[in-house]
């Protein structure tokens, strides 16, 4: 038997003498110790200070203070709520060890263990509570955003159907209670191992006993944090029935029959089951064995078997599976409703379009808006173009993947192509690559270069804003990009105003010009002490001992603007592709950001990175690829402006009545201004962002059907269909900003378009388009619904259609002879005179690193036509043509090209199909002898030539003079060819949208 005295907890007794090392050894060891802790210290000084300058330089600062001081209170909260949790079980279990041991050989080896133990005892129990709950706050940190949300979140003013509950509720509370729960439940698990191993080491629980295997005071101790568990299962148990409105295990996500008659009745009882446990526990921490606490914890496990699996499987099987969609109506229909609702799509308007096959002039000359504005610059392959024409030197650069936006030029709104000239640290050659030239010199772009979207030259882009120095009609007055999607990590710029201009601006003829920027952006680093946290920071000598920098040097870092608005909003996911605009005479770029959650109740989720990749995020490095979290509501609530010269942030608030955002603009007052404050020359630029609508195309591929016997079978829905231009890639088509006027409508709009096809078909089922054009119907969805058993083509389809026609195919074939390649561009579906017109460009490079691509030209379709010319007016005069008149008589009415009532731009397109029409009656004429008839089509054609000619005088066009002749009337080329906007986009001038 031994006996351990209370007041100490060990032998005193000798100790074996070890021999000292040498003093000098010892301080040498201090010594380099001290330095490593102080250069560490510092090292995580200069990460936090500069982080904080770079705030406080985008007037930011309360976005870095409110996360600090939220990280700093969990890491203490929750850090000392584990350490004290752990320390105090560890002290009881400690405190109530048995003073009087039965010797035996397990105990003899415990006492040799306690022995050696003793002189480190305080030691470990003060510093493994301390090392776990800095493990625990540490974890806690990660927290921040479901602290904050819990605090300042509101109502949405939706409704759960099952529990009656505010979707809020899921949103803002019931994240943070399973934090804290799952917080608690780890600390009582680890503080309960804490005390068994202290129980272990001082005698309490004895797994070889000469008497009890546990001790009164271990038995209470233990039974206590056991009861405690137990009781926090109760809560849990409480928690998981409105865990079950976010359940995926079903046919449809939420709450399901199987859950309302079965599993929630079973956590109910679950529950109670629980709370019998916890208090039987607690009563064993009083009474002699575990007897009972033990048949309770078995009865306990053995229900949450039954009821929790066995009985709702059983449910499943026997009530549902041979009725399901009876019994499950109900609950699919809340699946329906919640999840239209959290993606935005509740308002998205369907309507039945029989997509005729033939069109006749009338429905030509009605959809004039979109056929004028048809985009044939493809922005994903004509970079580069832009590249080997504007580029100017080898070190500036175009993204991969350029932008659509509209601009009003000449009283007119255009469609545009646009991009900025960036800088390419790439291109410069090995020996000009070093710090100065990579962070002193080479420090920005410059310029905004800009075509129009329907027009070419030769093939060429159509640039209205161009060249170095720029020129052109968009009147840029701060043409330079020190913020950009391919901006170095850091430059360090500015200077005194008459000291020496050591940045390139840009190249001339004669060398280059030089410049010192101006701007307020960037840090500060003229004082010895910035320069050395910026050497610290980016591990980088020359920005101490450099004399290129000076008193007034700032260091430009977080360029590229996506980057820069979500470190000033961390609570936002940024769409994956900023884009330029020219605003007032700057350069700003316009970035879209979403709120999300995975949190509303009774909505299916989507992966957000999978439903926003298509072929031109898989191959533009330029576009970012978004995560692959799971989320089940979103809204694009902020809209963000990044200055490309001084890199000026402002959020503005687009979303005026999402819940998520109003939270976080109680956390984060000032930070995102209010919508009223945005300027109209900004909203003018404001388009529907892809991202957001890629994922609302692959929802709504499913949930357009609201009836749920429909969804039941599903054989409505639908897919989004690969891109056919890109079959290596099996990979979605990405949607269009196009101009679109769609039926019943007066005028088109800029609009985002898809297009979606039947299950296991290639014919097209619907064509969805959101509207642009910031007004009141900006961000309308309308979907125009084919019939089910429609011939109507989808892109697939129609693609095939393209590279079987015998032409098409033979002149393919000899395009890509003689050295060159075919590219093709988008494939294009558009709502066109009752039907479905898809236009795709066709782009030849010269093979070669040098070669780009250049538009020749244009593959149409319409029905089972297939027209493959040099323009886009012949090909649309080709499909078109032989409706527009049907017999000898000239038409008449509001339609034809003669008609006073409409724009130039319609009887532009009306004189188009009739000339057509006429060139195809004559020759018709002539094959059966009918010279009358013929006659009367000349007549018919030299109007219509006539009136397509006043038409393009009044655009603004140059007109060539083809009066036809009987001769050459009989054996020329369609007569579409007369029009003279040169290249295979030019005979269609551009149009206003507005018109």
């Amino acid at each position: 038997m031994t006996f351990d005295p209370p007041g100490d907890g060990g032998v005193r007794g000798s100790r074996t003498a070890v021999a000292e090392p040498p003093r000098r050894s010892r301080t040498l060891v201090t010594t380099l110790v001290v330095v490593g802790v102080l250069v560490f210290a510092f090292v995580l000084f200069t990460s936090f200070y500069t982080d904080l300058m770079w705030y406080q330089s985008v007037d930011a600062s309360s976005v870095f203070t409110t996360q600090l001081v939220t990280r700093l209170l969990l890491l203490v909260v929750f850090g000392a709520l584990m350490a004290f949790l752990v320390g105090l079980n560890m002290w009881i279990a400690y405190r109530v060890r048995p003073v009087f041991r039965l010797t035996s050989p397990e105990q003899q080896s415990l006492e040799r263990y306690r022995m050696s133990l003793e002189p480190l005892r305080k030691v470990a129990f003060i510093g493994v509570p301390l090392v776990l709950g800095l493990l625990a706050g540490v974890s806690a940190t990660s927290e921040w955003k479901t602290v904050l949300l819990w605090r300042n979140g509101g109502e949405f003013g939706v409704t759960d159907p099952n529990f009656d509950l505010d979707v809020s509720f899921y949103v803002f509370t019931l994240p943070f209670l399973r934090f804290v729960l799952g917080f608690l439940f780890a600390s009582v698990i680890i503080g309960f191992l804490a005390a068994l191993v202290v129980h272990y080491i001082y005698g309490g629980l004895r797994l070889q006993p000469a008497d009890d295997r546990i001790s009164r005071a271990a038995q209470a101790h233990l039974s206590i944090l056991i009861g405690v568990f137990v009781l926090l299962k109760a809560a849990a148990y409480y928690l998981d029935k409105f865990e079950l409105s976010l359940s995926q295990d079903d046919y449809v996500a939420g709450v399901t029959y199987k859950d309302v008659n079965a599993l929630i009745p079973g956590l109910q009882i679950l529950m109670w089951i629980s709370l019998i446990c916890a208090v039987l526990f607690f009563i064993t921490a009083f009474r002699q064995g575990f007897t009972l606490a033990l048949t309770s914890l078995v009865l306990l496990v053995g229900s949450a078997l039954v009821v929790g699996s066995i009985y709702p499987a059983f449910v499943q099987s026997v009530q549902v599976k041979p009725t399901e969609l009876v019994r499950e109506t109900p609950y699919i229909q809340n699946n329906i409703d919640a999840t239209r609702d959290s993606f935005d799509l509740a308002d998205a308007q369907v309507t039945s379009y029989a997509a005729a096959d033939v069109a006749t002039p009338e429905a030509v000359e009605a959809s004039a808006g979109t056929i004028g504005n048809i985009r044939l610059l493809d922005p994903a392959v004509v970079s580069p173009t832009f590249k080997a024409l504007q580029a100017i030197r080898n070190f500036y650069a175009f993204p991969a993947a350029l932008d659509v936006d509209r601009y009003s030029l000449d009283d007119k709104q255009r469609g545009t192509i646009i991009a900025v000239r960036e800088l390419n640290l790439a291109g410069l050659g090995e020996a000009q690559r070093n710090w100065a030239n990579d962070h002193v010199v080479y420090t920005h772009g410059f310029g905004v270069v800009a075509a129009y979207d329907n027009t070419s030259d030769a093939g060429k882009p159509a640039f209205f804003e161009k060249d170095l120095p720029p020129e052109g009609l968009l009147d840029v007055q701060q043409p330079r990009i020190y913020y950009g999607e391919n901006s170095p990590e850091y430059s360090i710029v500015g200077g005194p105003e008459d000291g020496p201009k050591r940045e390139l601006d840009y190249p001339t003829d004669t060398g280059q010009a030089s410049y010192t920027y101006t701007g307020s952006g960037g840090i500060p680093v003229g004082s010895f002490a910035n320069r050395l946290l910026f050497a610290t920071k980016y591990q980088e000598p020359n920005i101490i001992l450099s004399d290129l920098l000076n008193e007034d040097s700032r260091i430009l870092e977080v360029r590229d603007p996506r980057e820069r608005v979500q470190k000033v909003a961390p609570w936002l996911e940024v769409d994956g592709d900023p884009y330029p605009v020219v605003v007032d005479g700057r350069v700003l770029w316009i970035v879209d950001a979403y709120t999300t959650t995975n949190a509303y109740p009774n909505a299916t989720p989507i992966s957000f990175g999978d439903a926003t990749a298509d072929t031109v995020t898989r191959r533009a490095s330029n576009i970012a690829a978004q995560p692959r979290d799971q989320v089940n509501y979103i809204r694009n609530s902020v809209k963000a402006t990044v200055d490309a010269y001084d890199g000026t942030i402002t959020l503005y608030e687009w979303d005026t009545e999402d819940p998520i955002l109003q939270a976080w603009m109680k956390v984060f007052p000032g930070i995102v201004q209010a919508r009223a404050s945005m300027p109209q020359s900004i909203v003018d630029h404001v388009r529907y962002p892809e991202d957001i609508f890629k994922v609302q195309r692959q929802i709504f591929s499913r949930y357009h059907v609201t009836d749920p016997e429909g969804f039941y079978s599903g054989q409505d829905f639908w897919n989004v269909p690969n891109d056919p231009t890109k079959p290596a890639a099996s990979t979605a088509q990405p949607p269009y900003y196009l101009q679109v006027q769609m039926p019943d409508t007066d005028a088109p709009a800029f609009s985002l378009t898809t297009t979606f096809a039947p299950q296991r078909r290639q014919t097209l089922a619907a064509f969805m388009a959101v509207n642009s054009q910031p007004g009141p119907d900006y961000g309308k969805i309308r979907v125009l619904q084919l019939p089910s058993n429609t011939t109507i083509p989808g892109p697939a389809q129609v693609q095939n259609n393209f590279e079987s026609d015998p032409i098409v195919a033979q002149q393919l074939s000899l395009l890509r002879r003689g050295g060159s390649d075919v590219e093709l561009g988008n494939l294009l579906s558009l709502p066109v005179a009752g039907g479905v017109l898809y236009v795709e460009p066709v782009y030849i490079r010269a093979t070669g690193a040098e070669g780009f691509p250049l538009l020749q030209k244009v593959l149409v379709g319409f029905g089972n036509k297939v027209a493959f010319e040099d323009t886009l007016a012949e090909s649309l005069a080709q499909v078109f043509g032989t409706t527009a008149g049907g017999d000898n008589t000239p038409p008449t009415g509001p339609g034809t090209p003669g008609s006073g009532n409409l724009t130039a731009e319609q009887r532009l397109v009306a004189a188009i199909a009739e000339a057509q029409a006429a060139y195809d009656d004559g020759r018709a004429a002539l094959a059966r002898g009918d010279f009358a008839a013929y006659g009367v089509a000349q007549k018919r054609l030299e109007d219509a030539l006539a009136a397509a000619a006043a038409a393009q005088r009044e655009l603004g066009f140059p007109v060539t003079d083809v009066t036809p002749s009987p001769s050459a009337t009989a054996e020329a080329p369609a007569p579409t060819q007369t029009t003279t906007a040169t290249g295979a986009g030019g005979d269609l001038p551009g149009s206003d949208p507005a018109a």
